[in-house]
């Protein structure tokens, strides 16, 4: 409710767009270990990212004829245990990084910015 209003306040020239996606739900860049204890963080969905994008895209047509530009700065992945076919045991497993819900929010946020 504040950041809108302050940036037509402010009435840019061109927005730029640092899109991090490590918010999104599980993702290993906003999760936190504390007391033994994890936490994954802001947990932030696909519709998310696509809504915040359409505001201020919203933002920018008011005040800078459209005007954004979007840069990838960050996101990770959450880990994901799967079969270790290369340990020659049948049942061990590797932990490795998951990127689908990474590319679910970078995509959701990538359709707001084209539609």
């Amino acid at each position: 409710d504040r950041l809108l209003p302050a940036l037509h306040e402010f009435n840019p020239d061109l927005i730029f767009i640092s899109a991090g996606f490590d918010a999104g739900k599980n993702d290993i860049g906003c999760s936190k270990t504390e007391n033994g204890k994890y936490s994954s963080g802001i947990d932030l969905l696909p519709e998310d990212y696509n809504w915040a994008t359409k505001r201020i895209q919203a933002a920018a047509d008011v005040c800078c004829h459209g005007r954004v530009v979007s840069a990838l700065e960050g996101g990770y992945g959450t880990w994901a245990r799967v079969k270790d076919v290369k340990s020659g045991s049948g049942n061990a497993r590797k932990l490795v990084l998951n990127r689908d819900q990474l590319a679910e929010n970078a995509l959701a946020h990538v359709k707001a910015l084209v539609n």
